[in-house]
């Protein structure tokens, strides 16, 4: 009896435990290096390529306040960020112009004046908890991301033309709708393109936890059989 209420107690200990790692696991925004890690903590997920505008070589969607839709995506960039003036230009960047594929690229139209937030903000068609993207800028600038939860994050670029040298991706358990790429810099241009995004979050479980999840398992396996065990005596 002893053995038993040793291995039952043993169980739910670790069963309790398990409950509480699980329950924290995912209480946070974290971001992935690369799109095989980000993919794999989520599901329901949507790409949009940004098409080539062939055979024009760019496509201009105006200065100021612009925007633009791509499938269940929206693109736009304001002048009320930071206060910023009408030397903000929109465009779709094509192959024909740059050689690379297609990018959505905000650009201060008349570099060397100030300090330009250049900016883009993507809206998705609903609530997500991930999404993933390519990103640059000509001179290596960082990056501000800001959910619309009001979560936020910095991260650096490569220097490069329209060829997209840096990744990011992102989860949250809190769901939002919105993200705003900001770069403050004279000169400054900040080009994306294939957009990712996931309507839910679902991470791979942590090795300690898969293990604490078997211990548990073998623990109720044990007390189980004891008892079998006692009753056919």
């Amino acid at each position: 009896m002893k053995s038993l209420t040793f291995c039952s107690l043993f169980a739910a200990t670790l069963f309790a435990e398990l409950l509480f790692q699980t329950g924290h696991a995912t209480a946070a925004m974290v971001t992935y290096a690369d799109l095989a890690s980000w993919s794999a903590n989520v599901s329901g997920i949507t790409t949009e390529k940004i098409p080539d505008p062939s055979p024009n070589t760019f496509v201009d969607f105006g200065q100021g306040d612009a925007s633009h839709s791509y499938g269940s995506l929206t693109f736009s960039q304001s002048t009320s960020v930071n206060d910023q003036d009408s030397f903000l230009s929109l465009y779709n960047i094509g192959p024909l112009a740059s050689g690379v594929p297609a990018v959505i690229s905000a650009q201060n139209s008349s570099p060397g004046s100030t300090p330009e937030a250049v900016n883009i903000l993507i809206e998705f068609s609903g609530p997500v908890h991930g999404f993933a993207l390519n990103f640059g800028t000509f001179l290596g600038y960082d990056v501000t991301f800001t959910l619309s939860n009001g979560n936020s994050f910095t991260q650096s670029s490569t220097a490069s033309d329209y060829t997209l040298l840096d990744f990011v991706g992102v989860t949250d358990d809190v769901a939002f709708t919105s993200v705003l790429l900001q770069s403050t810099e004279l000169e400054a241009v900040l080009n994306i393109n294939n957009i990712s995004f996931a309507t839910t979050f679902a991470p791979v479980p942590e090795p300690s936890t898969m293990v604490l999840a078997g211990m548990g398992g073998l623990g109720l396996a044990i007390a189980a059989h004891r008892r079998r065990t006692r009753l056919a005596a």
